[in-house]
């Protein structure tokens, strides 16, 4: 029983012939080659892609824990203003209270002297 599949052919080959099924034999290799390096291209993409999806991870990781040192600073700050202002508060009461003193202490000064220019009259006179 012959099998339908298989086919055979007698063929002789010159010198000629043989060069070229050697060009060809070249040609198709060539072409083999060129086929499978078409993928190099596309795996280094690939592979440039999951290095900028591992970089892009770390600099969302910076940018959150910056994000968070940040808050922290704010309310840092925001604590410092609020004493600061409540100490400058506290300056300002305490510079009006010695303003206040001040004067008094000019009215006290200017009952003194005129009480020091009527002590000699309030002596006896020898």
């Amino acid at each position: 029983m012959a099998n339908d599949n298989k086919m055979s052919v007698d063929v002789i080959i010159n010198d000629d012939g043989q060069k070229q099924i050697d060009k060809y034999t070249h040609s198709f290799d060539s072409f083999r080659n060129s086929v499978n390096n078409l993928s190099q291209p596309l795996n280094s993409f690939s592979n440039n892609l999951n290095a900028l999806d591992k970089n892009l991870s770390k600099y969302t990781d910076s940018l959150s824990k910056l994000n968070s040192q940040n808050k922290e600073a704010t309310t840092i700050g925001e604590d410092i203003d609020e004493k600061f202002t409540k100490t400058l508060n506290v300056f300002s009461t305490g510079i009006g209270i010695l303003k206040a003193f001040k004067i008094e202490l000019k009215a006290l000064a200017v009952s003194l002297t005129g009480a020091l220019l009527l002590l000699p009259l309030s002596f006896p006179k020898y």
